[in-house]
């Protein structure tokens, strides 16, 4: 008896420390991560963000009926309700505190981190790959913008979480044959298809999982039934939108931006190029692309630094070069295949392989692009990053369970975290700048101009073109209007209306300039002297009315030329 106590209390001492070792290396690859994104905190509202931050702005005092009338509106491109409330709750919890923004970013990355940990352990049977897995998709560089956006991608991290989500309740199903997990599986899945349609593919890839990973294949028939039924349901509920009234101007399907070759092209290329370029940094793939090309003779590819050349890398050497990297993937998985064809590793291989496949699809059917695509947006690389972590693992750990050297794996690791490592500072280095010298900019204005009249017009000049527009098109180092950005800043004082600040028409390109009016309250910037002018005498206004500012791009400077531009008129 006593003997049996002493084995008890060992065993119970061993689980003790394994579970503290966990603990313990789970925090420290968090840490790792975070250190590695908190510089985005530094940064500031990128692309269209700031239409997203001003236009939820105006919404609040609107009524929590009201909003989720607003956020359940019919879309035809992207319906996303949940995104849209979500925005709104960040809104009245962090106003124009961009910090804020980030830190919650940052704490969605990290429980994604997590959740993969999770579904890894359960996939792979064993913590320490499963452990190198998360660590791997955490600072992996390619999906960066999934964080570093933290407010225009809030959907992707809400519908990543609850894919995983509903992949976790699918393995316990598998395990448990429970009929509640995998009802909670499916409610999950629509969840997440609330946030965004990113996981739509879910519905084919769950039945592919269940029988790749099950032992069992009695309940096939009932997993695939419930799956096709959802995805029916889930269809029919958006093709009847199509008939539905459009509630923006700029709602559109695929078929309006793209040719019906062009879809077909990018369908049949999105998972060769996924599946690369969530293992190897875009950026890295074209800095190999670069070298390749100036290899070869420069009257096929055009010299070095001309336009010629920088399609020639990014349109002929780097998909030639996706394509072998993507045919040593299959050889690899061919081997596995025949080296261990009922062994769980290559079933699970074969299950990441087929998750970024499957879900590769929907991102050629984003509207609003054109022609062929050969870099991937970075935030839409980000929910793949899941399948080829799983796939690699999966493949390593076959090839190394029976190896000599215990820790002889990571030789293969440290490379890919070091790459992954390297361009996610990069990234993250270059979001901080670029913000920094924005932030400038505005705190400058603001603090030179804290009110403005009901009725303002700003009028900037620039010694630059920024962003490859043309050299007359000069602009402060903005990439959406910069006129907007100014419209932005002085929301909370000036509580402009929603029509004003929407980001639909008014101010939506970033050249545009103009005057608009609504309720008594009036928004205009120009950057051309003589439809400033123009736009004065049209709508009555005073030369009073006239703030200006200029910018030196060498020195980073902005002066106030407010008197300088009035006396001009």
């Amino acid at each position: 008896m006593k003997k049996e106590s002493k084995m008890f209390l060992k065993l119970s001492k061993i689980s003790l420390f394994r579970r503290v070792r966990e603990f313990v290396l789970v925090l420290a690859v968090l840490t790792v991560i975070t250190l590695l994104y908190l510089p985005i905190s530094k940064g500031y509202f990128q692309h269209d963000e700031i239409f997203g931050v001003t236009r939820n702005m105006s919404l609040k005092g609107t009524g929590l009926y009201n909003l989720i009338k607003i956020a359940f509106t019919p879309y035809i491109s992207h319906f996303v309700p949940l995104h849209q409330l979500m925005v709104q709750v960040y809104i009245s919890w962090f106003s124009f505190n961009y910090q804020y923004y980030t830190y919650a970013s940052i704490v969605a990355h990290l429980l994604v981190v997590f959740l993969v940990y999770l579904l890894l352990s359960k996939l792979t049977k064993n913590k320490n790959y499963s452990l190198l897995g998360a660590l791997l998709f955490g600072v992996n560089a390619s999906g960066h913008q999934a964080t570093s956006w933290p407010l225009a991608d809030i959907n992707t991290h809400g519908a990543t979480i609850f894919g995983l989500a509903s992949l976790i309740f699918l393995v316990s199903y598998i395990n448990q044959e429970s009929k509640r997990y995998y009802l909670l599986a499916m409610g999950c899945l629509f969840v997440s298809l609330l946030f965004k349609e990113i996981t739509i593919g879910f519905f084919l890839f769950i039945p592919v999982m269940y029988f790749l990973y099950s032992k069992k294949k009695q309940n096939v028939k009932y997993v695939t039934g419930v799956a096709f039924a959802s995805l029916f349901t889930y269809l029919l509920l958006r093709v009847s939108m199509i008939f539905a009234p459009r509630s923006h101007p700029l709602d559109q399907v695929v078929t309006q931006s793209q040719s019906y070759l062009e879809i077909a092209i990018n369908l049949l290329t999105f998972p060769i190029k996924i599946l690369v370029q969530t293992l190897i940094p875009p950026r890295q793939l074209l800095v190999i692309s670069r070298f390749l090309t100036g290899i070869l003779p420069w009257e096929f590819t055009g010299s070095i630094g001309t336009t010629q050349f920088d399609l020639f890398v990014e349109n002929i050497t780097l998909f030639v070069l996706e394509i072998v990297i993507f045919i040593l993937i299959c050889v690899f998985l061919f081997f596995a295949f025949k080296k261990n064809r009922n062994g769980i590793q290559t079933r699970v291989a074969f299950l990441g392989f087929a998750f970024v496949v499957i879900n590769s699809f929907i991102y050629a059917l984003s509207p609003y692009r054109s022609a062929s695509i050969p870099v991937i947006d970075s935030r839409n690389l980000y929910l793949p990053t899941f399948g080829s972590i799983v796939m690699l693992i999966s493949l390593v750990q076959m090839f190394f369970n029976k190896n000599s050297q215990k820790y002889s794996y990571l030789l293969l690791f440290l490379p890919l975290l070091i790459v992954n490592i390297f361009w996610l500072n990069k990234e993250v280095v270059n979001i901080s700048d670029q913000g920094r010298i924005r932030k400038q900019i505005l705190n400058k204005i603001k603090t030179g101009h804290p009110m403005i009249e009901d009725k303002t017009i700003f009028y900037t000049e620039s010694d630059k073109a920024f962003y490859g527009l043309s050299e007359e098109d000069t602009i402060f180092p903005f990439q959406i209007n910069f006129g907007f950005n100014l419209m932005t800043i002085y929301q909370t004082k000036k509580d402009y209306p929603y029509k004003l600040v929407d980001g639909k028409v008014f101010l939506r390109d970033i050249t545009d300039q103009g005057y608009l009016e609504i309720d008594g309250k009036g928004f205009g910037y120009y950057r051309d002297l003589e439809l400033l002018k123009k736009g004065l005498l049209e709508n009555k206004l005073s030369k009073q009315n006239v703030i200006a500012y200029r910018y030196y791009s060498k020195t980073g400077e902005v002066i106030d030329i407010t008197e300088e531009i009035r006396n001009k008129l």
